[in-house]
């Protein structure tokens, strides 16, 4: 919620929304602190069930990939139509390549990645299998394709590192 500090309280509403319990009790807990001034509700729900508000923006940060595909369309829909004209989504996710040998090359620079950072092997291990017929990733291009079809005419990748990537599309 670094977001937050980049403005004056009076200036900015958000609605965190976060399906895990747990996450949703730690963010309250860190925005209260760090920003107690800002107009901030944290809400536990799913996504797809959550009414969307007319908004200037949305984060939508490492969600896609644990929705069915089927849904990702819907909630991106729900999104573009609460967005107000000139509006901007900010979409981050885990993507993977086309070519098989690629993709596994970055996953691979992802755990020496992890390793550099004091990740054991055991944890390392631990969060893929956790993850595993989880999260299931897009390539770039899909999500590109989608945001089209959803009826954004502007988007482009304004970061990228590994197999995660940051996209900002334009109403």
């Amino acid at each position: 919620m670094t977001l937050a500090g980049e403005f004056e309280p009076q200036d900015l509403q958000i609605k965190a929304i976060d399906i895990s319990p747990a996450m949703t009790t730690e963010a309250t807990t860190l925005l209260s602190e760090n920003y107690p001034e800002h107009d901030i509700e944290v809400i536990t729900a799913d996504i797809r069930d959550v009414e969307l508000e007319p908004c200037d923006m949305v984060i939508l940060n490492l969600t896609l990939q644990f929705l069915p595909a089927a849904d990702r369309f819907a909630v991106l829909e729900k999104i573009y139509a609460a967005l107000s004209e000139g509006g901007i989504l900010v979409l981050t996710e885990k993507t993977h390549a086309f070519d098989e040998q690629y993709d596994a090359w970055l996953v691979e620079r992802y755990y020496d990645f992890k390793r550099a950072n004091g990740y054991s092997e055991m944890e390392i291990s631990g969060k893929r299998n956790a993850l595993e017929n989880v999260l299931i990733t897009d390539t770039l291009d899909e999500h590109h394709a989608r945001l089209a079809q959803v009826g954004f005419q502007r988007h482009l990748t304004w970061f990228q590192f590994l197999n995660f990537v940051s996209i900002v599309a334009f109403k």
